[in-house]
């Protein structure tokens, strides 16, 4: 966010987060020790949202290497809605997949933490075994 507020497009996010890396690195941080937020918005109200959101998350991967981390708060993609959890779910299994590395989110939701250590694994972030869910968990 900026003093505009939210940003609403990608290319206002990715802006936002290129000056904060920028700043962070100035002054000495290592950018894999940064943790970039693309705002997540609701779903309900910005459906359109989702999709730049992914987008931007895509894009902050190409700021330096290595890499920032990208974080977010992933109920907010499910504010006001019907079905929470696969909404959340589903949209937190497509940020893995566009390059995001950590999200706030409820980890006792089990089928969430296998959806997103599922797509870890088909993103070859894990090593494949018959008992990945269980030994991941451990």
């Amino acid at each position: 966010m900026d003093e505009a507020g939210t940003p609403k497009n990608v290319n206002k996010r990715v802006e936002n987060a290129g000056k904060i890396l920028a700043k962070a690195m100035e002054l000495g941080m290592s950018p894999d020790r940064v943790f970039l937020d693309p705002i997540v918005m609701p779903l309900k109200f910005m459906q359109d949202q989702a999709k730049d959101i992914l987008e931007a998350v895509r894009q902050f991967l190409l700021f330096s290497d290595p890499p920032p981390n990208i974080v977010c708060g992933l109920s907010n993609i499910s504010t006001s809605t019907t079905h929470k959890n696969l909404i959340n779910r589903i949209f937190l299994v497509m940020a893995i997949n566009n390059g995001m590395s950590a999200a706030i989110c409820d980890v006792l939701d089990t089928e969430l933490v296998n959806a997103a250590l599922t797509a870890e694994l088909v993103m070859n972030s894990e090593i494949y075994a018959d008992s990945y869910v269980r030994k991941v968990r451990k």
